[in-house]
């Protein structure tokens, strides 16, 4: 006895309780009963029972009709029950031929963010076996393009898979920005190359955003602004001479400097790499940024608390290595070396000695750097001062 044991349903299933749909079987001979769980799913907020197989048995009536002779007496312990079991190249199959619903159910990008490489490989097949149109790599899934879905998940061959489909690399998402953005902001450097190696424009701009009138917003200061810190780690400067070297991207163009907004970006939210590549891209110390300030007295207007202390005496250091003017006036005639004996910072205030900052500097009240340290009794810095 061969029965069809395989199932599909095309249809959006966002929100959908499959626990309340009507199931079917075409042998109206069966009937179709649904086996519950009581665990919720792990990825489903939804704590009701799920359905988890689905079961085609014979119906027990009196109508059955001629059809009951070809099987044998029902007994106690027998069953004619044909389990029905899931199976990927039906749903993939049965979706594409029906009004082309595969693609507009995005079912590809359900599978490459569900990191699928298998299934996703298989549905390209069938829709090549069997299909006249062939599966559309080219498309959004949640706002993102497929390929930067591949990215994002960390997976090559995916992503390879993709552009074997000729899935298009300069294709935006939803925010203007491509994959070469995403491989950026991610620091994958081998997904960089391979996507420049296919045509990636790494001067494109995205004219869904703009630096100031006029001047949209590049890969290069997306990148530099936005990158992900967690997983970057110091891969930042080969990201940028990647990008500049390789796909031609600048900092600044004539009409257009981006390094101003990149420091900026950069000092506000304390991005140590990003704030070296503007400076090694020539980007003087002591240009003031948009908010009428110098780096250095944008960092220090910046600083706040103690959760990122370390890391500001290392922005110090770098924008004093390229020279920057330690002496600047802050605020209320303050300078670095006066607000670092006012914080109590001896490390700081180290660094800004050894940088030929001038303690001696008075504030508006006429205070320096040792009587503001007086001031809150601050011995070590004192101790410091006094040899200066």
């Amino acid at each position: 006895m061969e029965r069809e044991k395989h199932y599909a349903v095309c249809g959006s299933y966002v929100g959908m309780d499959f626990s309340s749909l009507n199931w079917q079987i075409v042998d109206g001979r069966f009937e179709v009963q649904k086996t519950y769980s009581d665990e919720a799913e792990m990825e489903c907020s939804n704590t009701k029972p799920s359905v988890t197989y689905l079961t085609a048995v014979r119906r027990n009536d009196t109508g059955c009709g001629t059809w009951c002779s070809r099987y044998l007496p029902w007994e106690e312990g027998e069953s004619y029950d044909l389990e029905l079991t899931r199976s990927i190249e039906r749903v993939n199959l049965a979706a594409t031929i029906q009004d082309d619903c595969l693609n507009k159910l995005d079912i590809l990008g359900e599978l490459l963010s569900r990191n699928l490489t298998e299934e996703a490989r298989k549905l390209f097949e069938v829709s090549e076996d069997d299909l006249d149109d062939d599966l559309d790599a080219n498309r959004l899934h949640k706002g993102k393009t497929y390929l930067q879905v591949a990215i994002e998940r960390g997976n090559q061959q995916n992503m390879e898979l993709l552009l074997k489909h000729f899935a298009n690399v300069e294709l935006q998402n939803e925010d203007g920005n491509t994959a070469l953005v995403t491989a950026g902001r991610l620091c994958q450097v081998h997904t960089l190359r391979e996507l420049l190696d296919n045509g990636a424009n790494a001067s494109r701009e995205n004219k869904n955003e703009y630096v100031s009138p006029g001047c949209a917003i590049t890969v290069l200061s997306s990148v530099l602004t936005d990158y992900d810190e967690s997983v970057c780690k110091g891969q930042v400067p080969e990201v940028v001479k990647m990008l500049t070297d390789i796909g031609g991207a600048v900092f600044n163009t004539s009409s257009c400097d981006y390094r101003g907004y990149i420091m900026h970006k950069a000092i506000e939210q304390m991005r140590l790499p990003a704030m070296e590549a503007v400076l090694q891209a020539g980007y003087s110390p002591d240009e003031k940024l948009r908010t009428k300030s110098t780096p250095m007295k944008q960092l220090f207007l910046y600083r706040n608390g103690e959760d990122n202390k370390v890391r500001f005496l290392r922005a110090v250091q770098l924008l004093a290595k390229y020279g920057a003017d330690v002496n600047t006036d802050v605020f209320h005639g303050k300078t670095p070396a006066a607000l670092s004996a006012e914080w109590c910072d001896g490390p700081l205030l180290q660094e800004l000695l050894e940088a030929k900052a001038n303690p001696h500097t008075a504030d508006n009240d006429g205070k320096d750097a040792l009587d503001l340290a007086k001031e809150k009794n601050c011995s070590a810095v004192i101790h410091l001062l006094s040899k200066q």
